[in-house]
Parts: C-alpha cells; sequence; structure tokens
C-alpha cells in the first residue's frame, strides 16, 4: 500500500513535467491506478484530479484522451464526482464532447458524463452546460458500437427527468434509438433497451407515439422474447411503461405485448418488477380489443388473484378500474363473480373506510379515487369522447361527463416538476385563473403509477381557448339537467323521528345529499362513464340523587344492582359531508369498487344479487356512508335499488339490516356495548344537537329513505307473507332478526294491529330483552322498543308545578272520629286539576294566619303515651291512639301482640329525624306542601324549605315514600307520588323507576318508565340506562311493566 502511494506521488509529480513523453507515461500509469478506490482518494487528496482535468483544455488528443479516461475511472466514485464539480471540472468535459471529434476521445467523454450522472446534482449541471443535446447528436452520427453504447449509457443516467427526456426528442434522439434496435451486435442492443427502458418512464405521449411511428414496438416485443433474461426484463418493463399511453395500447396489443406482460407478471420477479408488469396488464384492459387479449391469455385470473392477495396493495385501486372496463361483458363479469370479486371490493372498501375515519377530515384524500391523468387524452379534438378512455395516476377511471370539461381540466392542471423544481424552459400562454395541481412523481424512483407529462398540450393554446369556448353549449346542458325533477326523497332532518322530507334533484353541481337515483335513469353514453361516476347527542342522562342520608347505597344493596350515574359518550359520529368541486363533485373514495358492486346488483341473473346481500357487503356500504367524508353516490344509490327490490326483503330482514339501518344511519353510529363515555351536562342538549344535526343530515336522510323503502315493501302482500311466516318459526337468528325489524317495517295501523297485535310482534320483541344486557340483540331490541315508542307517539303529561290542594277547613280542631280523620285533600291525577281551586295571593295570607299544627295542639309531656328512638339519638313522642288511627301497620306495632306496645321508647332503623317528623305529623293530619305559600303545618313548611333544592327534595320525598311504604301508609304514599313526578328528570328517571318498583309504586315506576322512553331525546342515552335498569333483580317485573305500557299505547293508536 505504502509502495502504491509513493507511486501515485510521483506520477503525480511527473504530470508537472514539461515532456509530453513523461506526461503520457504517468497519464498511462495513472489510468490503471484509478480503477481502484483507494488509491483514487489518494489521487484527489495529492491534487491529481485538478492536474488531470487541466490537461483537458491541451491541444494534444494523446494527452486528452489519456486524461479523458483517468476522469472516465476516477468518475465511477462519490467522492470523485462531488470533486470534479466543486472544482468546476465538469464544464471541460462538456467542451470536449462539443469540440472535438475524435471517436475514441467522445468515447471516454461520454463514459465520464455517465458516471458523472450517477450524482444528480452533476446531471443538472450537466443539462444547463447543453451536453444532452451533444450526445444525442453523437449518437445520431456515430458509426463505432462502443462510442454508442457509452453515449446510450450516459442518456440512461442523465435523462431521468420529462425536461431532458423533452431534449432528447426534440433532437431525434428517440428515433435513433429505435434504429439501433435492430442492430446485430448484442450488447448494442442490451444498451439500448435499456436506455429505452427507462426513457419510457413517465414519458410524454410524443415519445410514446415516436417510439410507435419508428416500429420500435414491434421490436421490444421481439426483444422480450430473448433468451436473455436481462434483455428480457427491459423489454417488458418498457411495454408495460409505454401502456400508460392510450395512442399505443392497440399496437402493443397486436404485435402481443400483452401476452408478454402476462407471462413475465406470473413468474417470481422482483416487486418493482411485477408492480409493473400488472400495471401494464391494467393499462391494456381499457380498449375492447386488449380487454380480450387480457381476458384469453388468463391474465384477467392474475388480476383476480392479485387483488384477493395481500400483496401489493397499492395494485388494488388500479385493478378495481381495470374491471370496470369490463362493465358490459357479462361473460367476464361472471368470471369475476364466481372468482370472488365481491369480498375483495368489500375488504377494499373497508380499507378506504378505516382511513377516512383515521384522516378525520385533515384533508388527506389519498385514497380518493378521482386523481386525472391527461397522458391519456390526444391533443386534438377529432375522436369521440368515448373513445378517449384513461386510467388516471391513481389507478382508477375519470369519468367523462363531458370530454370538453374533461379536457379543460387537463390542460389547467399540467405542472411541471423536476427533482431540482426547476421549471421548463419553454412557453406556455398565461392563466387567467391559478389553478392549483400537485406535481408529478418524481421521474427518479420507480413508481407505481406514471406521473405523465404533455409538451402538445403545454405548448397549445389552442386546446384551452377551444375549451372555453364552448363552457356556454356545457352549461345549458347542465341547468337542463338540473331542472329535471328526477330526484327521490332525500330528508335533511334534524331528529329520526322527522316526517319532512326534501326532494334533491341530480345536477353536475356540488350537492351535500347524496341522490338516491338509480344509473338506470341517467344517461350514460359508454361503459367508462357509467363506471366512473363518481351525531353529537343531546337529551339528560341519568345520574343518582345525593348520597348524605345514605339512603341510595341501602337501595343498592336491597336492589342488588347499583344505581349509577350516566354519562352519554361521544358517539362516532358520521364525518361531515362537504361539497366538492371541479372534477371531484360527482367522485368519493372507492367510487371504481361501487361501481362494480352496482353493476353486479343490475346483472340479469340473479346470483350476482343475492352475493352482495351479505352481512359484511351491507355493513361495508352503510359505514361507507356513515364516516366517508364526501362520499360517491353511487353508494346510497345501491342500498337504495336493494331495499327497493321485493327479491332482496327476505334476506335483508333475517340479516336484520333495518336495525342496522336505523342504529348506524339515523342516530350516528356508536357501538353501544363499548361508548366512550364523557360529561354531560343538561345545557349542553341544544348545543349538541344542533351540532349533531349538521353532521348526520345527510346519513339520516339515506337511512330514512331506505327505511321507507323496505317498509313499503312489509305493506304488499308478499311482504307481509315473509313476515309472518319468520315469525310463526318462533325461534332462530332469522326470526330474532325478523321481530327486530318489525318497528322499522310495520308503519301502518293495520300491520301494526297485524303483525304486533294479532301475531304478538310486540310480545316477541320485548322478550328479547331476557338476554343478557351485553348482549347485541339485547341491544338492538332496545332501539328496536324505542322506535315503536316513537312511532306511536308515546307520551307523559309531566306536571308543570307541584300537586296542591289547601285544606278548606279553618277550625283546625282535632277529634278522634274516623269521619273527621277521613282525607278531604286525597288528590286523584286524573281529576286534581279540575278539582284545584286557585286562590289570589290575599286569600293565602288570610289562611296561612289561621292554619295551626294539629300536632301542636296536643304538645304536652303527659299526653304522650309512646316515643321513637332514631339512630342518631333524637327522640320523637306520639299518641298510641293517633298512630294506630293513622295505619294498620302502627296500629299492629302498638297493640299487645308485640314488643313494641308493651314499650314506652320504641327504637327506629334507618329512619330520618326530617321524615319520621313528617310522617308524625301527617299523621296528626298536618298535609304535604306543594310551595311557599301553602297552608300547612309551619313544622312541615321548615322542613320542606330545608330541601329546596330539587335533586335533595326528591332524594328527601323517596326516603318519605319508603317510610310511608314501610309503615303502610298509603294516602301519604300517594301524597309522595304525586310530589315525585314533577321532579323527575332525564337524570333521576331511572331512579324513579328502581325506587317505585322497589317501595311498590306501579303507579311512580310506570311514571318513570314513560319517562325514559318518551322524554329522554338521546338514544344511546336511553338505551344504557335500560341496560343498568335491567340488570336488577326485579328485571322481570321491568320488563312486564315496558310490555304493558306499549301494548295500551299500541291499542289506543290502532
Amino acid at each position: 500500500m505504502a509502495s502504491s502511494d509513493q507511486n501515485i506521488e510521483l506520477f503525480i509529480k511527473n504530470l508537472d513535467s514539461s515532456t509530453h513523453s513523461t506526461v503520457k507515461k504517468a497519464l498511462f500509469s495513472i489510468t490503471k491506478l484509478t480503477k481502484r478506490h483507494n488509491l483514487v482518494s489518494t489521487f484527489i487528496e495529492n491534487g491529481g484530479l485538478r492536474k488531470i482535468i487541466r490537461f483537458l483544455q491541451t491541444t494534444n488528443s494523446t494527452i486528452v484522451d489519456m486524461s479523458m479516461s483517468a476522469v472516465a475511472n476516477c468518475c465511477m466514485f462519490d467522492e470523485s464526482r462531488k470533486e470534479v464539480r466543486n472544482i468546476d471540472g465538469i464544464k471541460p468535459i462538456v467542451t470536449v464532447l462539443k469540440n472535438l471529434t475524435s471517436t475514441s476521445i467522445l468515447n471516454r467523454t461520454a463514459r465520464a458524463l455517465a458516471n458523472l450522472a450517477e450524482d444528480e446534482k452533476n446531471a443538472i449541471v450537466i443539462e444547463e452546460l447543453g451536453a444532452i443535446e451533444e450526445l444525442t447528436k453523437l449518437l445520431t452520427d456515430a458509426s463505432d458500437t462502443e462510442c454508442q453504447e457509452s453515449v446510450l449509457r450516459a442518456l440512461l443516467k442523465i435523462c431521468t427527468t420529462p425536461e431532458r427526456k423533452k431534449i432528447v426528442y426534440n433532437t431525434g434522439g428517440v428515433q435513433t434509438m429505435v434504429k439501433l434496435l435492430k442492430s446485430d451486435k448484442e450488447s448494442l442492443k442490451h444498451c439500448c433497451i435499456r436506455t429505452i427502458c427507462e426513457f419510457t418512464k413517465f414519458c410524454s405521449k410524443e415519445v410514446a407515439q415516436a417510439v410507435q411511428e419508428y416500429d420500435g414496438i414491434k421490436h421490444i416485443v421481439a426483444l422480450s422474447k430473448s433468451d436473455k433474461p436481462v434483455i428480457q426484463r427491459a423489454a417488458v418493463l418498457s411495454i408495460a411503461n409505454l401502456s400508460a399511453h392510450a395512442q399505443v395500447r392497440v399496437c402493443i396489443g397486436t404485435e402481443g405485448g400483452i401476452q408478454e406482460l402476462f407471462q413475465l407478471a406470473k413468474l417470481d420477479e422482483p416487486a418493482h418488477i411485477k408492480v409493473k408488469m400488472l400495471e401494464g396488464l391494467c393499462y391494456c384492459c381499457r380498449e375492447a380489443v386488449n380487454r380480450n387479449k387480457v381476458f384469453e391469455c388468463g391474465a384477467l385470473e392474475l388480476l383476480m388473484q392479485q387483488l384477493l392477495s395481500s400483496q401489493h396493495h397499492v395494485l388494488h385501486r388500479k385493478i378495481i378500474a381495470a374491471f370496470c372496463c369490463f362493465y358490459y361483458n357479462d361473460h367476464c363479469l361472471e368470471f369475476l363473480l364466481n372468482a370472488g370479486i365481491i369480498p375483495a371490493l368489500v375488504t377494499h372498501l373497508n380499507k378506504i373506510i378505516s382511513h377516512c375515519r383515521s384522516t378525520d377530515d385533515h384533508g388527506d384524500h389519498s385514497e380518493h379515487d378521482f386523481v386525472y391523468n391527461h397522458a391519456d387524452f390526444s391533443s386534438d379534438f377529432s375522436s369521440p369522447p368515448s373513445a378517449i378512455l384513461a386510467i388516471d395516476t391513481s389507478g382508477d377511471i375519470s369519468l367523462n361527463e363531458s370530454f370538453l370539461e374533461e379536457a379543460e381540466n387537463l390542460a389547467l392542471q399540467v405542472r411541471d416538476s423536476t427533482d431540482s423544481n426547476r421549471l421548463l424552459t419553454f412557453k406556455r400562454k398565461p392563466r387567467t385563473k391559478s389553478q392549483s395541481s400537485t406535481s408529478p412523481t418524481s421521474a427518479k424512483a420507480i413508481g407505481l403509477s406514471p406521473g405523465m407529462f404533455s409538451f402538445c398540450e403545454l405548448g397549445s393554446c389552442r386546446v384551452i381557448e377551444s375549451v372555453r369556448s364552448s363552457l356556454t353549449s356545457v352549461n345549458t346542458r347542465t341547468t337542463a339537467l338540473q331542472s329535471a325533477p328526477v330526484g327521490l326523497v332525500c330528508s335533511s332532518v334534524v331528529d329520526n323521528r322527522a316526517k319532512s322530507q326534501e326532494i334533491y334533484d341530480v345536477s353536475f353541481q356540488s350537492s351535500t345529499c347524496i341522490s338516491l337515483i338509480d344509473e338506470d335513469h341517467v344517461n350514460v353514453t359508454t361503459p367508462m362513464e357509467m363506471a366512473e361516476e363518481k351525531d353529537s347527542p343531546s337529551g339528560a342522562i341519568v345520574q343518582s340523587a345525593s348520597k348524605s342520608s345514605g339512603f341510595t347505597e341501602r337501595l343498592q344493596e336491597q336492589m342488588g344492582s347499583p344505581v349509577k350515574g350516566f354519562e352519554p359518550p361521544s358517539p362516532a359520529t358520521p364525518r361531515k359531508h362537504t361539497t366538492q368541486d371541479g372534477t371531484q363533485q360527482n367522485h368519493g373514495p372507492g367510487h371504481t369498487a361501487l361501481g362494480l358492486l352496482s353493476r353486479f346488483s343490475q346483472m340479469n341473473d340473479q346470483t350476482s344479487v343475492f352475493s352482495l346481500l351479505t352481512k359484511p357487503c351491507i355493513k361495508c356500504l352503510l359505514d361507507y356512508v356513515s364516516f366517508v367524508s364526501k362520499p360517491s353516490p353511487k353508494c346510497a344509490r345501491l342500498l337504495s335499488r336493494l331495499t327497493r327490490d321485493p327479491q332482496c326483503f327476505e334476506l335483508l330482514v333475517t340479516m336484520g339490516i333495518p336495525s342496522d339501518i336505523h342504529q348506524q344511519l339515523l342516530l350516528g353510529y356508536v357501538d353501544p356495548l363499548h361508548p366512550d363515555i364523557e360529561p354531560f351536562h343538561d345545557d349542553d342538549a341544544e348545543s349538541q344537537d344542533a351540532t349533531g344535526s349538521s353532521q348526520t343530515s345527510l346519513c339520516k336522510s339515506v337511512g330514512l329513505q331506505l327505511l321507507e323503502n323496505l317498509s313499503s315493501l312489509a305493506q304488499v302482500p308478499y311482504g307481509k307473507g315473509i313476515l309472518m311466516h319468520l315469525l310463526s318459526k318462533g325461534s332462530g337468528t332469522d326470526w330474532q332478526n325478523c321481530v327486530l325489524s318489525l318497528p322499522y317495517l310495520c308503519r301502518s295501523k293495520s300491520l301494526q294491529q297485524q303483525v304486533l297485535l294479532n301475531r304478538q310482534g310486540l310480545q316477541m320483541l320485548v322478550s328479547l330483552l331476557q338476554d343478557p344486557p351485553s348482549n347485541r340483540v339485547f341491544v338492538a331490541a332496545i332501539y328496536s322498543l324505542l322506535e315503536l315508542c316513537s312511532l306511536t307517539e308515546l307520551s307523559i303529561n309531566v306536571p308543570d308545578t307541584h300537586p296542591c290542594e289547601p285544606k278548606v277547613e279553618l277550625d283546625c280542631t282535632f277529634t278522634l272520629s274516623t269521619e273527621t280523620r277521613k282525607r278531604k285533600h286525597v288528590f286523584k291525577s286524573g281529576d286534581r286539576t279540575a278539582k284545584k281551586r286557585k286562590l289570589e295571593d290575599n286569600d293565602h295570607e288570610k289562611i296561612s294566619t289561621q292554619v295551626k299544627c294539629h300536632q301542636a295542639e296536643h304538645n304536652s309531656d303527659s299526653d304522650f303515651d309512646v316515643k321513637f328512638e332514631l339512630d342518631s339519638g333524637h327522640v320523637i313522642p306520639a299518641h298510641r291512639k293517633v298512630l294506630r288511627q293513622a295505619s294498620d301497620m302502627f296500629s299492629a306495632m302498638l297493640s299487645s301482640c308485640y314488643k313494641e306496645g308493651t314499650l314506652e321508647v320504641i327504637p327506629l332503623q334507618d329512619v330520618t329525624m326530617t321524615t319520621l317528623k313528617c310522617v308524625i305529623h301527617y299523621a296528626y293530619g298536618c298535609h304535604l306542601p306543594c310551595d311557599e305559600r301553602s297552608t300547612i303545618c309551619p313544622e312541615l313548611k321548615n322542613i320542606f324549605s330545608s330541601v329546596s333544592n330539587p335533586e335533595s327534595k326528591f332524594e328527601f320525598l323517596f326516603e318519605l315514600l319508603a317510610l310511608a311504604d314501610r309503615f303502610l301508609m298509603s294516602e301519604l304514599k300517594a301524597n309522595c307520588e304525586e310530589h315525585l313526578q314533577p321532579l323527575v328528570t332525564a337524570r333521576n328517571c331511572l331512579a324513579t323507576c328502581y325506587y317505585g318498583l322497589h317501595y311498590h309504586s306501579s303507579s311512580l315506576c310506570n311514571f318513570g318508565m314513560r319517562y325514559l322512553l318518551s322524554q329522554v331525546s338521546w338514544p344511546q342515552g336511553q338505551c344504557q340506562m335500560l341496560q343498568e335498569l335491567l340488570r336488577s333483580k326485579e328485571k322481570q317485573r321491568l320488563v312486564e311493566t315496558i310490555y304493558r305500557l306499549l301494548l295500551q299505547q299500541l291499542r289506543s293508536v290502532c
């Protein structure tokens, strides 16, 4: 190593010699040593590279030749390439290329430029110095094959951007490369096909047409059959690159290029090569003549296998777009159907849905299928729109609503881009408006989709002007379509109980509502046009009342189920649907997959329709409508078509689709078994409802239309017969789903009478509540019952004020006779309002001055013969005779048959002083207050004033109700019930049901249940509350309560 370094230093020193012979000997030795990387580093460190670069400017051709050879060797290594650029050594090399004519020197110069171009920064400098034109000219003029190979390699390394390829095209380099394909020398053909392979990558349509014009496709296809794998692979890759252009695809198919693509694609090739082959096959499905060849050679089966696999998933959209080209080929569609395309399409859509949910309105539309590829469009307008079919850069097909509109968008969206972000130097006509567009993918890397570039379109102002001049006719046709009354009902209501609906017309303008019109009603002229048209919760929630007295904890132990507070989840509301503009207005993510599914739903063979009627497929379509922003209208139209087909009715019912539609589209999707709990406040209900309605009106309108379609089928004899048949099974999944669907299908009173009452459909539905609360059937049954409550307009008369019946007897004389003890203020809920006497303010003041406490009249210790001692130590006195006449419980307790009858001080457990005082005073004839002006006992008034807070008052009244139930004081119990009803809210209606059931107050339990079913406006909250309620030990009695309420309501409306 030391000797080599010393030699390098000696040779560099000899380069300064004045004699040519010494310099030539040193250059000869340096040329050999510079092939080794370690010696090149030493050579550069000692300044040798600078010296041999200077020799390139001498007049001695031999020294120039040897120096260029040494430079070419040095440029094989990265540090040398950087050093050449740093010392401005590229310019002398290009100068030699331009001025010298020696074949040997030019060969070495081309080799040096090829090595330098491995660094992109060097390639930019080479382009700026004009070397590309000189290399192209040299390629045309040179006759030496070695020189031609060096030039081809240089062009291969340099021309990696559209601008550089355009220079080669303009100087006739494409024609020369095609001619060299005919060479008899294998090495030259190999080098040439490799250059063409790179040159056709992301090339313009002009380059592709030039290759075709000079019979290049014929020779490329011939080379694809070569025995040498390297040549074969490069040739087939060239075919795949060229197949991105509609202008040459027919020629590719005619020359047998499709078969070669298929043969290489089915081999075990590297991933990037196989992807290009499959991509080429997808492009070749665009023309009818090529589609036949794709199917005949077995490529369609290969594409189907790729779609079903998990490999190369980036190609799945392009494969689906290719399958859309077989839109009217029933034979191929049957093949795809039998191969399992529907599950594959569902999987593809589920990926898009998952992506849209994860991006969450951040503007990421990478899954959208509507990126245009302008390389497929001809610059002249002689071809009819139906003949211009394109696959875009995302791999899907662009919709030609109007060729003029599409051509305009094409011309306006083209942008120039290179790795160095420099614009092309040729001119284009300035635009009147700035247009946003994404830059083409860098051509440096092997891409999965071509970012095409059209020189003709960029340079032609005639195209844009002719397009703009024709917009008047396009707008006229659009206006005519908008005015046509061809829309189906599509509601934008806020509440799921709303009945108002709005008609939406089909137009090319952006819309926030998906039209449910079938493609059958739209004038479709081409297969590709057919294939390519592109809630916040509100309401209150239950919380347990104040637990200061420990009353709630004791009730939890007795009921066997905790009385929990509930908070509403923040449901996964459907994404806000915004409008689309430009070419994207009729498209959405996955529109090609939806187009295929839609086509299968229209085939004459009913097996294709039944293939769509699977739970995963329908669930996927519902998810698409719920979660995808800017959804394709095809999804809603497909669902509408299926729900209007009588042959699909039975399968949809047995799968429980009506219930799924209601839960997901009308309620806003949320998993009721795994909700996301967030704090909830009553004062937020209105604002939350408004927010949710703005985000879910589209889903609700679609859901209402789908349920209307299904309910219409249920009204006809065929639908009724199916429902009766399924109900007669009595068990099984089909019967279960049918029962769950009844509230959504039985919209008319006659059908409700026949199915829900006569055939005991309601009883069957309520019986599903016997399942565990965590079961999904249980949850679905709750939602079905809630829908039935809404359908039958179940309601409740909530008292506005507390019940108040002022005592009209003013003498307040206390007697123990039975007649006097009878209550004159017993309240009956049916006629309480009619019997109530309104008092003026002066009347209240007059009466209140005369009222006395009946218990106070006997406030003499000598008169009290019994005392009650509480857990707190307080003692409350009373008279045995008064208590015996107050209730049967006191009568038995204070008799001689029991221990308490002999005690002067009777201990009472689990009783508070205030509640016992109320019971004692009530036994003496005092009355419960209803407001602050009530003419009642001052002691009771003070007690009730201390619990003026509604929640505290609710808790206190239930403690009083519990004590009244314990002592069998039915009148006091009835008074408590009357006072509690105005205090029932969405937060405590669940506790009302609990307490009413536990303390034998059926009226209060019914009131709480009716309130829960009719007044809580948030269905998810209702569901959670009913789940919690039915976890108690009294589940059977609660279920019976629900059944009686609904049965009574149903009979009243039918």
